[in-house]
């Protein structure tokens, strides 16, 4: 368990930490809910999610944060992800 989940199954989380993991909790239930729509559009790209909607998307990662940072949208309140038909095994932590 990360010392950000210990804190918040205590009770111990700020407000602000409260308020980005509702941000990120938005997020990804907005990918998985629209996950075949976007997959289907966006197969073999990444795709950035923020404030609870579908916001930029790219084939290479790099450059999908070059274009969220061009909008002024912060890397800590997005949700990217690659999206592929294809089962992956990542060992990186993608954000």
């Amino acid at each position: 368990m990360t010392v950000l989940w210990k804190k918040v199954s205590e009770g111990r989380a700020s407000p602000t930490t409260m308020a980005r993991m509702e941000r990120w909790h938005r997020n990804m239930d907005y990918l998985r809910q629209r996950w075949p729509e976007l997959l289907e559009q966006y197969s073999e790209e990444w795709v950035a999610i923020a404030e609870g909607r579908f916001v930029a998307h790219n084939p290479d990662r790099a450059r999908l944060r070059e274009e969220l940072a061009a909008l002024g949208i912060p890397r800590d309140d997005t949700v990217v992800r690659f999206l592929s038909r294809t089962p992956m095994m990542l060992n990186a932590h993608l954000d």
